[in-house]
């Protein structure tokens, strides 16, 4: 848990170093009124029993949206109901940036073989005009990660190249789980930011990302077609995929891939901010709505809590910190009451994290371990790293891109190893060419993301318990 009491500290020495509103060189030492640095380190298990002064100490801003409702009322909305969006999943229309018909399953995708990979590359201007594919040699669905069905395609051209891969990625829409494509495509919007990250973006990205052969997706159907290269996994001193909150797996110790994931995601962010992404990224890419509730009705959150915090004192309390599980009151009566008292100050804590531009950006949505793939330089044995899945790509508080890309790590890790990763983050951002964040406020900021990401995350034990039984912890 967040020690809020160093929060506290954290928030006066910034006030009094007139840094609540504005940013400071990257590494300037923040100091108090008497010129003394203030040095303050985030403890992250250490369990404390206020939240910030200049939050705590206002009533709570209204939030007159729960994060669903916010989500069905876009501008336009695309389906008017469940029955709407049900209607219109079976049909094949064109994409709507290429004007290919979009073939969103491998039924339609075999089917339509290699004349229609043809043209769908043609349009997306990946393959010359004067080359085809001539054969498709495989193509085999597999199991990984949640957002859609994924397959391998091989495939044969009339002339091959040495910047045509064979060996391909494609990504489609959900099949049977017509309950989870509404939730990620209708009521989520993870898709289409994906694909078009593909198409738009994913050639200006200051690492490796795979490389795109063709993306489009259609909104009156939410179907979707993306193809990439196939990410070299196992392969030519390329390690295998890493699964995510398996770190104590990794060939290498835990925090080195994290110092990695923070120098890429400082990369991007500065090459967003100086404008090398290109401008009017807002047109095509989503920005986190400002006004997203953490967890509904005051009464069905506190239903979650409860059931979270059951579930760490009661079900699986060896996964726990030690300072937490060995502190039963805690868990029983005194987390409830600090959750359910912060979320009611989501929407400051958000202000706080928006209040400055600088601190907001486009990004990786979870940079884990898992959505990159990883290699060694042969001479200097350095980590490095590609990155894929970016479902949900858009732009919110840089503090929440830490906090998502970071979670997955564990206390452990952040107790170590916090506040250096973070810095090392701002050093990349400020090297790279983009604003030079100040090192104290971004703590501040990912402390409260920590906060806020408490109350959202607590529903989520029904969907623990789905895929590992009770009585199997």
């Amino acid at each position: 848990m967040i020690d809020f009491d160093e929060l506290d500290e954290l928030e006066a020495a910034l006030e009094q170093a007139q840094l609540v509103s504005e940013s400071c060189p990257a590494g300037k030492q923040v100091t108090d009124g008497d010129g003394n640095g203030c040095g303050a380190r985030l403890s992250y298990t250490n369990s404390g029993y206020s939240i910030p002064r200049s939050i705590s100490e206002r009533p709570p801003r209204k939030q007159d949206r729960t994060f669903m409702e916010t989500q069905l009322q876009r501008d336009p909305p695309v389906y008017r109901d469940r029955q709407d969006f049900d209607a219109w999943q079976g049909r094949v229309l064109p994409g709507d940036a290429t004007g290919v018909r979009l073939m969103h399953t491998l039924p339609l995708l075999q089917q339509a073989g290699p004349e229609w990979l043809t043209a769908a590359f043609h349009a997306a201007g990946t393959l010359p005009l004067d080359n085809q594919v001539v054969a498709i040699n495989e193509l085999t669905p597999f199991e990984g990660g949640g957002a859609g069905l994924k397959a391998v395609l091989v495939v044969e051209y009339a002339r091959s190249q040495p910047d045509l891969h064979t060996q391909l990625f494609v990504k489609l829409p959900h099949e049977q789980d017509q309950n989870h494509k509404y939730l990620i495509d209708a009521i989520l919007n993870q898709n289409k930011p994906e694909v078009d990250f593909a198409r738009l973006l994913a050639h200006k990205m200051p690492f490796r990302v795979p490389k795109m052969y063709f993306a489009d997706h259609c909104a009156r159907t939410s179907n979707f077609v993306l193809i990439t290269e196939k990410v070299p996994f196992d392969v030519d001193g390329f390690e295998a995929a890493h699964d995510k909150y398996m770190d104590h797996k990794l060939p290498r110790p835990a925090h080195e891939y994290y110092f990695v994931l923070m120098r890429q995601l400082g990369r991007m962010v500065a090459a967003y901010k100086s404008g090398r992404l290109g401008r009017g990224l807002e047109a095509s890419f989503p920005t986190e709505s400002a006004v997203v509730a953490t967890g509904g009705h005051p009464s069905m959150m506190k239903a979650k809590v409860a059931s979270m915090l059951k579930f760490a004192g009661e079900v699986a309390p060896q996964l726990m910190p030690r300072d937490v599980a060995d502190h039963p009151t805690f868990l029983a009566s005194d987390a409830q009451t600090q959750i359910m008292h912060t979320s009611l100050y989501y929407q400051e804590m958000v202000d706080r994290m928006t209040a400055n531009p600088d601190y907001v950006a486009y990004a990786h949505p979870n940079l884990n371990v898992d959505n990159a793939w990883w290699w060694a330089d042969p001479d200097s044995k350095q980590l490095d790293c590609g990155v894929l899945d970016w479902g949900g790509f858009k732009s919110r508080p840089v503090a929440m891109h830490l906090q998502l890309s970071l979670f997955a790590g564990g206390c452990d890790l952040l107790d170590a190893h916090g506040d250096g990763l973070l810095a090392t983050f701002v050093d990349e951002c400020a090297k790279e060419g983009g604003p030079e964040l100040c090192l104290e406020e971004l703590k501040l900021q990912y402390a409260l993301a920590l906060i806020g990401s408490v109350a959202g995350s607590s529903g989520t034990v029904g969907t623990i318990f789905r895929h590992t039984p009770r009585g199997e912890w």
